[in-house]
C-alpha cells in the first residue's frame, strides 16, 4: 500500500485503462477520481480540484481536449500540482511533448 493516503485525479477516456488504473490505485492504497477527457480534468481542478489532488495521471490522446492542451490549462490554475502523462506511444518525441507541455 505504498499510495495510502494519496488522491488522484485520472483523466482517462478508456474503459479497459480505467479498469488498469483503479485495480492498481486500490491495490495501493490511493483514492481516485476518474474524469473522461481533457476538458473535464480542467474543470475539476478549477473547482477546487487542486487542494484535493497530489497528482494527476493525464492520457495524452483524449477527445474534447487531449492532455496535452489540458496539462497547460491545469499549470496555469495549480502550476506545483504533478502531472503525469500516458501514452501509448514510447517514442522520444512524444516524452519531449510531454515535457514541454508541462507534465
Amino acid at each position: 500500500r505504498r499510495l495510502a493516503g494519496m488522491s488522484v485525479l485520472i483523466a482517462e477516456d478508456n474503459a479497459v485503462n480505467c479498469l488498469v488504473l483503479e485495480d492498481f490505485l486500490q491495490g495501493e492504497g490511493a483514492v481516485y477520481e476518474i474524469v473522461g477527457d481533457g476538458r473535464q480534468a480542467v474543470e475539476r481542478i478549477a473547482a477546487g480540484g487542486h487542494a484535493e489532488f497530489d497528482v494527476v495521471l493525464m492520457d495524452i490522446q483524449m477527445p474534447e481536449m487531449d492532455g496535452y492542451e489540458a496539462t497547460r490549462r491545469i499549470l496555469e490554475i495549480a502550476p506545483h500540482l504533478p502531472i503525469v502523462g500516458q501514452t501509448a506511444h514510447a517514442m522520444a518525441e512524444e516524452s519531449a511533448k510531454c515535457r514541454a507541455a508541462g507534465a
